[in-house]
């Protein structure tokens, strides 16, 4: 009985709330009566907004070139951005990749080196094809020149704040823990170098020796047998502390000239030449933020080169001769005294030329330096000496540098004869005088910046001269030919 008493004490309680909220309301209903439905009022699915909303996949993409210098093209787009540069009927300068794939398209007036450029990224969806433009050559108060890199050379290019070329990079050297470098070759059945390894021994922590390999270059070649490819690989052990870019990989065509480089994590390079040129006119650096684009000034065969041991027909098509253009050969032995300085124990000089186009190269090689190229030269012309008047013993040449770092003229001397040459160098420079069976071999003299040898070769057993090379080297270095006339 009490229960049913307290429900209904708590009902009347409850209905007087509600009247009290119902007049405080106004005498609205408290709460929602049924509405007859109407398209209006049918309840209706939740649109989802469109942020929420799933969306089809379309073709648009995110840019992935949007802070670079290329610009994202198509098919129609490419035409257009052609036209937009006033190209679309000029002749491309083309590069593919090894497997014959497009690769890069230049567009430009050869004169001012204004234009455009296609580029054709590699994807794992295919290739992007990328237009970038061409503001003209870069100009500088330095004349650019063409530094000849022999295709077999297996010198690396690093940066530790200063540019370094090296054969064993100066940057090993550095390692107290490199005990010994090592060199070693490798050669397919056709005799052709197919790697070259510079390793060496290296004490580990617990103090044992151990053998390590610094960097490789692999080459491969064309049917014909010219070279194809030269990659470099590194230890990144022993070059974290500088920059070599990664992996390299020079390609060239089929006469060996030098197309394009590929330096993983840096700038790539294109090299354009005219017809059968041998020597580039222009190449262009080409990075994801900027564009260089040089051009190359044409430099006369006086400059001094680097040449492998295993790279010596390769420099002879660079400057236009072959192995039949041999002219001489002679080596020296050098004997220990205090009078001879020249620090190499046996040197071979090996020249080569063609009298009818008055062309030649030659290089020294230093039998006892196994870790060092080949001193390479070449040169232009050949200047005739009277003997009747002057003393073929006593000419030599010297070389002005012009503005520009360009060996602008040669200048011939006379009178400085082997006895001479104490009197008129005697505050400045030291001089040497090499004989084989009394006949004047070489003159060497040195000590004023510079060294000026001076090889002299003879016919046969012929007591005078037929001709004298005269090599300068130093901050001017040069070659010139003396052909002596009796």
């Amino acid at each position: 009985m009490r229960t049913k008493h307290r429900r209904k004490w708590i009902f009347c309680l409850w209905g007087a709330v509600c009247a009290l909220w119902l007049v405080s309301c106004g005498g609205e209903a408290a709460f929602p009566q049924p509405e007859k439905e109407s398209p209006e009022n049918t309840p209706q699915p939740e649109k989802e907004s469109p942020e929420n909303t799933p969306q089809p996949e379309t073709s648009v993409r995110e840019n992935p070139y949007e802070h670079t210098i290329f610009e994202l093209l198509d098919g129609e787009s490419a035409e257009e951005y052609l036209q937009d540069y006033g190209v679309e009927d000029v002749s491309p300068v083309c590069f593919y990749s090894l497997e014959g794939e497009p690769k890069l398209e230049l567009y430009f007036d050869g004169e001012t080196g204004r234009g455009c450029g296609l580029k054709y990224e590699e994807t794992e969806a295919g290739a992007d094809l990328l237009g970038f433009e061409l503001e003209g050559y870069y100009k500088s108060a330095w004349a650019s020149y063409w530094d000849y890199t022999n295709p077999y050379s297996t010198k690396i290019r690093y940066d530790d704040g200063a540019v370094h070329v090296d054969r064993v990079p100066y940057v090993l050297r550095q390692y107290n823990s490199i005990l010994k470098f090592d060199e070693s070759y490798e050669y397919d059945q056709d005799g052709r170098l197919c790697a070259y390894h510079l390793g060496g021994d290296v004490q580990a922590e617990d103090g044992n020796c151990e053998k390590a390999e610094f960097f490789t270059v692999f080459f491969s070649y064309w049917e014909e047998g010219s070279l194809r490819e030269k990659v470099y690989k590194y230890n990144e052990e022993y070059f974290q502390h500088v920059a070599v870019g990664g992996e390299r990989s020079d390609v060239y065509d089929e006469r060996e000239r030098l197309l394009y480089v590929e330096i993983e994590y840096d700038s790539d390079y294109y090299f354009i030449y005219e017809e059968d040129a041998m020597i580039p006119t222009a190449y262009l650096e080409l990075h994801p933020r900027w564009i260089d684009f040089i051009r190359l000034e044409d430099k006369d065969y006086d400059n001094r080169v680097d040449i492998p041991r295993d790279g010596v027909e390769a420099f002879l098509r660079q400057v236009g001769l072959s192995p039949q253009d041999k002219f001489y050969e002679y080596q020296w032995r050098q004997e220990t005294s205090a009078e001879v300085v020249w620090s190499y124990s046996d040197a071979v000089l090996t020249l080569y030329y063609d009298p009818e186009r008055e062309l030649g190269c030659g290089y020294l090689d230093y039998l006892g330096e196994s870790l060092e190229d080949m001193s390479g030269f070449m040169f232009k012309g050949c200047v005739e000496i009277d003997c009747r008047e002057k003393d073929p013993y006593g000419v030599y040449a010297e070389y002005n540098l012009s503005e520009h770092y360009r060996l602008d003229e040669v200048e011939i001397y006379y009178g400085m004869s082997p006895k001479e040459l104490p009197q008129a160098y005697e505050h400045e420079s030291q001089y040497i005088c090499e004989y084989d069976d009394g006949r004047l071999m070489r003159v060497w003299m040195y000590g004023t910046g510079s060294a000026n040898v001076r090889f002299f070769i003879y016919e046969g057993d012929s007591d005078v001269p037929s001709y004298c090379l005269n090599l300068v080297s130093g901050v001017v270095a040069g070659a010139t030919l003396f052909k002596f006339i009796y």
